[in-house]
């Protein structure tokens, strides 16, 4: 097949003598997802595509596996092959493992686990090598990282999840201490020389996609690598009886093999693959190339000299059925009267069939040619001595079919002598014996042809039942291709599940995360679609358009609101044409104010697939900017009236500067506004309490918060006052302030 052809050109590996079934599965599938039509299709779209020839690689080698995978023969292994190995070595040998077919590596991660627990129980620990192969190198990626789902621990129990693997994320990885008793590499078993010196190997559905004669070299190259006494584990629905000879079983429900070899026998050879092998010289031609018309006519002149020179000859069969005759054997010949038949003893001359039937029986029976004595034969009245030579077609008892009879021909015998040879055989005694020969002689032609067809017919049935066999094991291992696809695609319906479901859980507080944000904002949220089709909304919403659930899929146009706001469809419609945000604050019938806010809706592959629209309520905002721009106003009245006024008023901070002076302040003493701002009122004045600083009326304000009482002053033209003042000591967020009022 040209596809095939193709993946061993592209990736290396030859899958021509994969399982039709199997290989023609995986192609279907393949061709699903690439939605070709036919083989010729698909081959097509192989040769186009760069990643499909990896892609197919990958369908056809089926890697499912898992834990501990069918328990009993795991519990055999431990309790039958294990304790065997480690017995077999001393402390200082180590015990060669190889796992061949390991996938993801959970089998060659089992088995590490059971050599480790039964070292334990023996307190001892031998050195361990574990080799473990597989053509995929994905999944080799994979089994050497050592990380698995969360899945197993319905495959290993709580002791060994504890012992061997520690938690990390959703799922567990294996501890640095077994992943670095195995050893992952990329080998394929049809091709590659395999390892040597093994203890035990386990090959599990690996021989169910191959057909018989693969199935024959792969154990054959198994035997050849396992050490004397070796063990072999295989899966549930093979077997590794064929060839005969090599293994013998030791538990067959649980498909463990021993190799039958002794310690010192000869050595033995890898077996031959089934591959074609290039020829690395070639010899050059010996003579003159021959046409095949020449070759022919060549060995028909030869054959036509052979018939002129040889005597005359018959082929027969074991039965004595004549099967060929020479040109010149027909003087031989003289048939009994009667039904015509082909036994070669009842068409020869009556005086050579004794001979005959005696020396054919001689030569299939114990494989030894037969020259007979003379035999008198008169031909056209002229007597003549005969010889007949039998011999096998090929030399070999058992093996062979037919037998070639030869008539060898002495000359003419004279009368008198040949009237004493007649006289003599022709006695009564030796008729009466020969009589009774013949007779005996077809008695045991009757009883050996009744074998024959007995043992024909036995033959036959044990061909069938040979056949029936065949078909019946093809079909269990048809069965168990099937139940290891299966479990491929439901451990990928599994991940996928998971994905999803983690998806949906995601998905799930993601929404239920949007929700509380959006009630805990208190905000009015309404989606709408590109044709202003409501898609979702908020509670709040509803307070301000006439909608209900019921309503979703409903064009917004079609329902009233409560707001003072005309242009609502056309700035919806100006969002989605030039995607630029809208922002406004409107007003709604019942005297309550929102922030409007519009904005194209992009989804995650950064479509516009509709607008946005939010309703903030900013009623007690605009209240309160309301309420601070009318106090703002009355504080600036007041502050000029403050300003305005002619007594003098002005505020210093206890520790500080002057912050605040009137027109009166600045007509009494000289000083503008400008000058008195930020200066300390005891230097710009001078003032003095009766001669005394002015520190102890700051001590009496600090006391009881006020202060009145004549104080001297000095003005800007250097003119010396004495006026009455009041001090009142405010607190405005954590200062001191002073106001002083002077009559």
């Amino acid at each position: 097949m040209r596809i095939l052809a193709f993946v061993r050109v592209r990736t290396g590996h030859d899958f021509s003598k994969y399982k039709r079934s199997t290989v023609l599965q995986r192609l279907a599938r393949r061709m699903q997802v690439a939605r070709a039509d036919s083989l010729r299709a698909y081959y097509d779209f192989l040769r186009e595509g760069s990643d499909e020839a990896q892609a197919l690689l990958a369908d056809l080698l089926i890697s499912v596996t898992t834990f501990f995978r069918d328990p009993a023969a795991f519990e055999a292994l431990r309790t039958q092959v294990l304790p065997t190995l480690f017995d077999a070595k001393n402390p200082t040998e180590s015990i060669r493992i190889w796992v061949s077919g390991c996938a993801t590596g959970e089998e060659a991660y089992s088995v590490a686990m059971m050599l480790m627990e039964e070292g334990a129980r023996r307190q001892l620990r031998p050195a361990f090598q574990i080799f473990a192969s597989d053509l995929d190198t994905r999944a080799l990626a994979l089994a050497r990282e050592g990380h698995y789902p969360a899945a197993i621990e319905a495959d290993v129990s709580e002791e060994r999840l504890r012992r061997f693997l520690e938690r990390e994320g959703d799922g567990y990885r294996i501890r640095q201490e077994l992943r670095d008793l195995v050893l992952f590499a990329a080998h394929d078993l049809l091709k590659d020389p395999p390892f040597s010196r093994i203890d035990l190997i386990a090959c599990r559905n690996v021989l169910i996609y191959l057909d018989r004669d693969l199935q024959e070299q792969v154990c054959s190259t198994f035997y050849y690598a396992l050490n004397p006494g070796g063990f072999l584990l295989l899966g549930s629905s093979e077997t590794a009886d064929s060839p005969q000879g090599l293994f013998r079983s030791i538990d067959r429900n649980a498909r463990i093999y021993q190799s039958v070899a002794e310690f010192g026998e000869k050595p033995r050879l890898l077996p031959r693959r089934l591959e074609p092998v290039g020829i690395r010289e070639q010899i050059g031609p010996l003579r003159a190339p021959v046409s095949p018309t020449s070759a022919l006519n060549d060995a028909a002149v030869h054959r036509r000299a052979i018939e002129k020179v040889a005597p005359p000859s018959m082929l027969v069969d074991r039965m004595h059925r004549v099967v060929h005759l020479s040109e010149s054997v027909g003087r031989y010949f003289m048939p009994s009267g009667g039904s015509l038949s082909n036994d070669a003893v009842d068409l020869i001359r009556p005086e050579l069939r004794f001979e005959l039937r005696s020396a054919l029986d001689r030569a299939f029976d114990q494989g030894e040619p037969t020259l007979t004595l003379p035999i008198m034969v008169r031909f056209n009245g002229a007597p003549h001595r005969v010889h007949l030579q039998i011999k096998l077609a090929d030399g070999k008892t058992g093996e062979t079919s037919h037998a070639v009879v030869m008539f060898i021909e002495g000359e003419a015998v004279d009368e008198a002598l040949s009237a004493l040879d007649e006289g003599t055989a022709n006695t009564d005694v030796v008729r009466r014996l020969r009589h009774e020969l013949e007779l005996t002689q077809a008695r045991l032609r009757t009883v050996r042809e009744e074998s024959d067809a007995t043992n024909e017919e036995l033959r036959a049935a044990n061909e069938e039942l040979q056949s029936i066999n065949e078909e019946y094991r093809s079909t269990s291992e048809e069965l168990e291709t099937n139940k290891e696809e299966l479990q491929s695609i439901n451990e990928e319906l599994q991940t996928v599940n998971t994905e999803l479901k983690v998806k949906l859980e995601t998905f799930s507080r993601a929404h239920g995360d949007l929700q509380n944000l959006m009630a805990a904002t208190d905000i009015g949220t309404l989606f709408v679609d590109s044709g202003l089709r409501i898609k979702r909304f908020t509670d709040k919403v509803t307070a301000l358009f006439s909608i209900t659930p019921n309503d979703e899929g409903r064009p917004i146009g079609d329902f009233s609101h409560q707001l003072e706001y005309d242009g609502f469809i056309a700035d919806t419609r100006a969002v989605l044409a030039e995607l630029a945000p809208i922002r406004r604050e409107v007003r709604s019938r019942d005297d309550r104010w929102f922030d409007m806010r519009m904005r194209p809706y992009c989804t995650m592959d950064n479509k516009i697939d509709g607008v946005v629209i939010s309703f903030i309520d900013i009623t007690e905002r605009r209240q309160t900017e309301e309420a601070l721009r009318e106090s703002e106003r009355e504080l600036r009245q007041q502050k000029r009236l403050f300003e305005l006024l002619h007594e003098p008023f002005f505020v210093w901070e206890l520790d500080g500067d002057i912050i605040e002076w009137n027109r009166g302040c600045e007509e009494r003493y000289g000083y503008t506004r400008a000058e008195a701002i930020g200066k300390r009122r005891e230097k710009l004045l001078g003032t003095t309490v009766g001669g005394s600083a002015f520190d102890g009326v700051k001590s009496e304000l600090l006391k009881d918060g006020h202060w009145t009482g004549e104080l001297d002053q000095r003005t800007k033209d250097g003119r010396s006052l004495k006026v009455v003042s009041c001090l009142q000591l405010e607190s405005f967020d954590d200062r001191n302030l002073v106001i002083e009022h002077s009559d």
